[in-house]
């Protein structure tokens, strides 16, 4: 029966779409007019300039964003993870848990923010 349903399924009237006229051709060697596309126009975009003082100094490695916060940290290895405002740029915490032991992480990779619980979880 189902094999009845299949064979009646795949085979069509006609109506569906040739795919050798609905092919996109592109002619490369073709001069196309240039068109400036600016990011704003596409995207929703937010400047939101980072704090920067003698303990948030940052080399500002994006790990993540949410609703509340920016969290960075630096290009090297060093541990430092920076917590910054989001609507204003201002240093929250620098944290650095970097080493072995329990609690601790080896580098921090990718971090996720639970604003619920009011955490950041840095996952190696």
């Amino acid at each position: 029966m189902t094999t009845l349903l299949l064979a009646m399924a795949g085979c069509g009237t006609g109506d569906k779409a040739n795919t050798e006229t609905d092919v996109i051709a592109v002619d490369v060697r073709k001069n196309y007019p240039e068109k400036e596309i600016r990011l704003q126009d596409v995207f929703h975009v937010e400047y939101v300039p980072l704090e920067t003082n003698d303990e948030f100094i940052t080399s500002a490695n994006i790990k993540a964003i949410s609703a509340h916060y920016i969290v960075t940290t630096n290009m090297g290895s060093d541990g430092d993870i920076f917590l910054f405002d989001r609507k204003t740029g201002k240093g929250i915490r620098k944290i650095n848990h970097k080493g072995q032991g329990e609690g601790e992480y080896s580098q921090a990779v990718f971090v996720n923010i639970d604003e619920a619980k009011d955490e950041i979880m840095p996952l190696s």
